[in-house]
């Protein structure tokens, strides 16, 4: 491979290399076609979907050539923008169920929902020296519509156990450092960095509180009368009550970073905390807390995680499969409709032969 340099030609005119190829790190040198090759799978084209397809196939130990008529990542890959966006462009989770049915569109949305974990474990497992920053992606919102509809899309993502938020305009403007923008969403699944991850189960927020509390509470309504607990997140209280049907009252209760602090405080008497509920099953048998109101709103999932780096020993094997097999048991006992988690596959893997059909210059 060879790389041209980004400055000017003579004349004046642009460069017409991609910024990417032309300041990356010198690629292997890779020699041009020149006879026939047998291969299981033959994949044509060396940009980001080519050489992804060519890995994985060669990890599950199929025979594959990857060829590519100029360089590596020359063409599309190498004029994006460099970001890792696991959200739709023309689409949300939902209308893509429309689209292509349940089963199929929940496929399509499990993928890119954890297309940029994927991205980033690639480029640490295999050691990619491409200044990879994982923190978050933002779609900002230029006009109040578009915030509107993103409150809804961050429902939808939620619902389906991903890190996914509104931000509003104030905290929007002070991460951009711009004031033009109405909000955005947030995308923060795949932040992990160094860590393998399995989804549990999600963790809907409801209301609860002391029992005397709970004996004055008979509508949604009624909250506006208590002290409403609250995380940093502020746009989980107006959530729950768009979902309740219920006007938001002004929200002054106190700030807690913990739900277990904010459980501990509804328990006695401080306030009506908006917690995980699934958290305090214990606390709601014994009765020391009360769910008022059956309305719930998705605010994300539960994850066992685990450090790469950390040989998977037989007591955390033992464990990881004791809890899977618990919460399949009790998924299957509620039939609630929740997805079992998806157990641990290991891959073979196998280099990718590759090859060029044009010869260096």
């Amino acid at each position: 491979m060879e790389h041209q340099s980004i400055s000017r030609r003579r004349g004046g005119g642009p460069s017409t290399r991609p910024v990417w190829v032309a300041t990356a790190a010198p690629g292997p040198e890779l020699a041009p076609l020149a006879a026939e090759i047998e291969a299981d799978v033959l994949v044509i084209g060396g940009g980001i979907a080519g050489t992804a397809t060519a890995l994985h196939l060669a990890e599950a130990g199929i025979d594959t050539v990857l060829l590519e008529a100029g360089q590596p990542g020359d063409q599309a890959t190498g004029w994006s923008g460099g970001l890792v966006a696991p959200d739709y462009i023309r689409h949300t989770p939902e209308t893509i169920v429309t689209a292509l049915g349940r089963h199929h569109g929940e496929m399509l949305t499990r993928m890119i929902g954890g297309s940029a974990r994927a991205v980033f474990d690639l480029v640490e497992r295999h050691a990619i020296d491409c200044d990879a920053r994982q923190d978050g992606f933002y779609t900002p919102a230029h006009s109040e519509g578009l915030a509107q509809s993103q409150r809804g899309y961050a429902d939808q993502w939620r619902s389906r156990g991903y890190d996914v938020r509104f931000v509003e305009a104030r905290e929007a403007r002070h991460a951009f450092g711009v004031e033009r923008y109405c909000g955005a969403l947030r995308f923060g699944d795949g932040s992990w960095h160094g860590t393998e991850a399995i989804h549990l189960l999600l963790a809907p927020l409801s209301p609860v509180c002391c029992p005397d509390a709970a004996e004055r509470l008979r509508k949604p309504s009624d909250l506006a009368q208590e002290f409403l607990l609250r995380s940093y997140r502020a746009e989980e209280w107006p959530l729950w009550f768009a979902v309740a049907g219920a006007p938001c009252p002004k929200i002054q209760g106190p700030i807690f970073d913990s739900s277990v602090g904010m459980a501990e405080a509804a328990a006695r008497g401080v306030g009506v905390g908006l917690v995980p509920i699934a958290m305090f099953a214990n606390e709601l048998a014994s009765g020391r807390l009360k769910r008022p109101f059956a309305a719930e709103v998705p605010a994300g999932s539960y994850w066992l995680t685990w450090l790469k780096s950390r040989e998977v020993t037989p007591g955390m094997r033992a464990f990881r499969d004791w809890l899977l097999d618990t919460l399949r048991a009790e998924v299957n006992e509620s039939e609630n409709g929740a997805s079992s988690p998806r157990p641990m596959a290991k891959a073979r893997r196998k280099p990718v032969k590759s090859a060029s059909n044009k010869r260096r210059r």
